[in-house]
């Protein structure tokens, strides 16, 4: 019998184009990582500073995408 898993989806979003696209060496201000198998965590850092603006911290919500709900992080800059 075949090893069973599971897929999710985490989103991350920011003013600035702080996130590597997957697959690319393109910087995006959102991006959508998916994971599935036995990966259970993603650590993603955001710059402590960029264009003058201090990393605040992150902040949390969630949105609907195709069929399911996924939590949505936001680097917030002041």
């Amino acid at each position: 019998m075949g090893q069973q898993g599971y897929i999710w989806f985490a989103r991350f979003k920011s003013n600035f184009n702080i996130f590597r696209a997957p697959g690319s060496n393109n910087y995006v201000n959102n991006t959508l990582i998916g994971k599935r198998g036995d990966v259970t965590s993603w650590i993603q850092y955001a710059p402590n500073e960029i264009e003058g603006h201090h990393f605040t911290g992150w902040s949390i919500s969630t949105e609907y995408l195709e069929g399911m709900t996924i939590n949505v992080y936001t680097a917030n800059y002041n």
